[in-house]
């Protein structure tokens, strides 16, 4: 009976307390150590803080390329449809352009790469850093009135820095040569002197030496 009641009283009776400390009110709102997702110096680089931010940064990739896919697909499908429109006449005139246009982009593929290849020889023999390629866009490449005018750019650029490091270079340098050369001159000219004053005081010097 008093087990029975008992029971019935704590489970119709108020809840047990808890302990205040184990429940946070505010546990949504954003603590100080709390790590700022849109904070960029918190992320220098792109860092996941674990697995599943990663997987999610790579699903938004994923689906962004699916989209951009779909997109060209849809647009070569409206050309089609297009296409399908067209006349014979017109589809052989649309045919003659594409055709004349992947040509075009296929020749000026072939010359930036043969340009590049130039240059970076061309930078090899005249003693220039071969990095400097990458300073020649594929605009620059395709054109060769263009590049030559852009390496000669580059180069005197180049050699006009190179020149400005050398001679701050000596400024620096040369103000420590002076001083250098006076205190060596000095140095010899005292021990020329020493060996000197030594010779003028030989009986002197052996005759404390005998006693």
């Amino acid at each position: 009976m008093f087990a029975e009641g008992g029971e019935g009283g704590q489970s119709g009776g108020d809840p047990a307390p808890t302990d205040p400390k184990s429940v946070d009110p505010n546990a949504s709102d954003p603590k100080p150590n709390d790590p700022k997702p849109n904070d960029p110096a918190s992320k220098p680089f792109k860092s996941f803080a674990d697995e599943k931010e990663l997987q999610a940064y790579t699903d938004k990739l994923i689906q962004s390329a699916i989209k951009t896919h779909d997109e060209k697909k849809a647009s070569e499908a409206k050309q089609q449809k297009n296409y399908d429109k067209m006349t014979d006449l017109e589809k052989a005139q649309y045919d003659k352009e594409q055709l004349q246009k992947q040509l075009a982009e296929s020749q000026t593929h072939a010359k930036v790469v043969e340009n590049r290849a130039k240059i970076t020889e061309r930078l090899g023999n005249d003693d220039l850093p071969t990095g400097l390629i990458s300073v020649f866009g594929e605009g620059v490449l395709s054109d060769d009135d263009a590049l030559e005018e852009a390496y000669k750019n580059v180069s005197k650029v180049f050699a006009d820095s190179l020149q400005k490091a050398i001679d701050k270079r000596i400024a620096a340098s040369s103000t420590s040569v002076p001083g250098s050369t006076n205190a060596a001159k000095k140095s010899e000219g005292a021990t020329v002197a020493e060996q000197f004053n030594k010779q003028q005081q030989p009986i002197k010097t052996n005759f404390w030496a005998t006693k």
